[in-house]
């Protein structure tokens, strides 16, 4: 019931379907290990926490970041007292060096 109402506020923002589910996708399995409404940062925070031992730093920010967004959506709503995510800072992804292609190489073309 919670997700459908947050997917209606998502729709009624004009998000795209493709954001959209990657919102799902990126909730689902968090809130299948803990209801939203019982929250804790301890909660969130080991759940980052675990998904840096399998994911790519760029993927453990953009669950943060749905994560926020969802509970920051819930304590507007009132449904929740505080947001559990408030305090959490964001993950840190290190910056990725681009190769960049020598005159040469670009000459080959």
């Amino acid at each position: 019931m919670i997700t459908e109402s947050f997917n209606f506020h998502l729709r009624a923002r004009n998000l795209s379907p493709k954001t959209i589910k990657a919102t799902e996708d990126y909730l689902r399995p968090f809130l299948a290990t803990c209801d939203p409404l019982e929250a804790t940062q301890r909660n969130v925070e080991a759940y980052l926490a675990e998904m840096t031992t399998r994911c790519t730093p760029a993927t453990v920010f953009t669950a943060w970041r749905h994560l926020r967004t969802f509970f920051h959506w819930l304590h507007t709503e009132g449904d929740i007292k505080a947001d559990p995510t408030k305090h959490i800072p964001k993950p840190i992804v290190p910056p990725t060096e681009v190769p960049i292609p020598t005159i040469d190489e670009i000459q080959k073309f």
